[in-house]
């Protein structure tokens, strides 16, 4: 990926949150960027990446009840078009 298409098209800020399916009273919250070809999700220090935003909310519910929100700037839509 050329740098320079980060200002046409730049990462969409988005996190995963919920709470552990082994400890309920366990919530965790991370926040993650969702390029074109990849994602990056972060959690207490730790990151992780995938194909997309969706993908890493599959893997993170495998473990816990995870929800996915997407985060906008001013004037720009939220979630996928």
């Amino acid at each position: 990926m050329n740098p320079l298409d980060l200002l046409v098209d730049p990462p969409r800020l988005f996190a995963i949150y919920g709470t552990s399916k082994f400890d309920p009273d366990e919530p965790f919250v991370g926040w993650g960027l969702e390029f074109p070809d990849e994602a990056v999700l972060w959690i207490n220090g730790a990151h992780w990446v995938s194909r997309s935003a969706n993908s890493l909310l599959r893997t993170r519910s495998l473990i816990a009840d995870a929800h996915l929100a997407y985060l906008r700037p001013a004037g720009r839509p939220a979630g996928p078009e």
